[in-house]
């Protein structure tokens, strides 16, 4: 999976694009992102008015934490009709 965007540099693209440095095609180019990158958080700072990204979960457990259940399906009945 892509690794998220620094909240820094998202909010560096923006102001560039909203000083009139460039359209959302040269400034994709420039800051090496792809156009539909630029085009999603263009559209969210004009939907929202905020330059922050989405909010990251970061409360996910590790594998590790997880209750080891067996995978065997002998518990399991059929529903049969």
């Amino acid at each position: 999976m892509a690794k998220a965007y620094e909240g820094e540099y998202r909010r560096n693209f923006l102001s560039a694009y909203e000083q009139g440095y460039g359209t959302l095609e040269e400034l994709a180019a420039e800051f090496r992102v792809s156009l539909g990158w630029a085009k999603k958080v263009s559209a969210a700072y004009t939907r929202t008015g905020s330059m922050a990204g989405p909010p990251t979960n970061q409360v996910a457990s590790p594998r590790s934490e997880l209750p080891n259940r067996p995978c065997s399906a002998n518990g399991l009945q059929r529903n049969r009709t």
